[in-house]
């Protein structure tokens, strides 16, 4: 939710409100704390808020199609807990991953390296990530599809609007006859097919 507006999550039931009110509570609290007030004074955002939610009951145990996941994200470490598949941290990159990952195993590797500078826009950071992301991630990725390291790449990037997909495997990558393509160009042909 950074830097959009949460009008449209108010609550609307009984639990819903009690959590408003509790979070009506706190920001009042940290309005007035003493770290804040040093954050203030040292020139730093001070902490006025928390994203309250969960208000219900855990759904039962589903299904995985992954083996491990390795990410920094505590919403995705929480969700693979929850499914009873082992999490690890997230590696520096590809090849680190290849070291410590089991042979013939599924992995869902969450990389969050664009979030911060697509949710406060951020263009010449996102630019600088997106290359990185490039170097350690993607092209590594590719060239162990390409050698049959891997069998299968899946990659999915969520947006605003929608759930943008690659999906590629060992044999895609026989069709000669098809151009690589720059990651931004590959962007835009997803964007126009996503839904």
């Amino acid at each position: 939710m950074a830097g959009r507006s949460i009008d449209h999550e108010r609550p609307v039931t009984a639990a819903q409100k009690a959590l408003h009110k509790l979070l009506t509570e706190i920001q009042m609290l940290l309005h007035t704390h003493p770290i804040n007030q040093k954050r203030e004074a040292a020139g730093q955002m001070p902490i006025n808020s928390l994203w309250l939610w969960g208000a219900g009951t855990l759904p039962p145990r589903r299904e995985c199609d992954f083996d491990g996941v390795w990410s920094n994200n505590a919403l995705a470490r929480g969700l693979a807990r929850a499914a009873g598949v082992p999490t690890h941290a997230l590696p520096s990159d590809a090849a680190t991953l290849f070291e410590h990952a089991a042979p013939d195993t599924h992995r869902c590797v969450v990389l969050e390296d664009l979030l911060a500078p697509v949710q406060y826009e951020k263009r010449e950071t996102y630019r600088s990530a997106l290359t990185g992301l490039e170097k350690r991630w993607f092209e590594p990725l590719r060239t162990a599809l390409r050698s049959g390291r891997i069998e299968r790449l899946r990659i999915e990037a969520s947006t605003a609007y929608a759930l943008l997909t690659w999906d590629n495997t060992r044999r895609d990558q026989w069709a000669f006859w098809k151009r690589p393509q720059s990651l931004h160009k590959i962007a835009q042909e997803l964007a126009k097919h996503s839904v």
